[in-house]
């Protein structure tokens, strides 16, 4: 079985106009019920989500880029175990943290509350953009 990828390159170093079409062929996987690599949208609002996979990918060196792909896969799989936690959980506790503070809001906590009321934002839109 075949597989075609598309991949756009754009660095300092090497700059292509039109997409670079592959053909990779599938190694087959032991069947160890790993599951298969999948991008989340939810990742795009992570702000050290753009560094982080820079700095990876410029430390693969010059390996084949079946082999960086291969590679970044298993460095965004631990890094999203390590970074994103259970995204409704904390919507949850996030809102009831805000609803016990929000009838003793007053001068001394209001930045605590705004900083709640952001961080709700922020779930929100990356639990919205998982569904995506």
């Amino acid at each position: 079985m075949w597989r075609l990828i598309i991949f756009r390159m754009q660095s300092s170093s090497v700059l292509l106009p039109h997409p670079l079409l592959l053909d990779c062929a599938l190694q087959p996987t032991p069947s160890t019920g790993q599951r298969r690599f999948r991008f989340e949208n939810a990742w795009l609002v992570e702000p050290e989500f753009g560094p982080f996979v820079s700095q990876r990918w410029q430390g693969y060196g010059d390996r084949l880029l079946v082999k960086k792909l291969n590679q970044c896969d298993v460095d965004l799989s631990k890094w999203n175990m390590n970074t994103n936690t259970n995204t409704r959980q904390e919507i949850r506790k996030t809102l009831r943290k805000l609803e016990a503070l929000r009838s003793h809001v007053d001068a001394s906590n209001i930045n605590y509350f705004n900083m709640l009321r952001h961080r709700l934002d922020k779930l929100l839109i990356k639990d919205d953009m998982f569904w995506k």
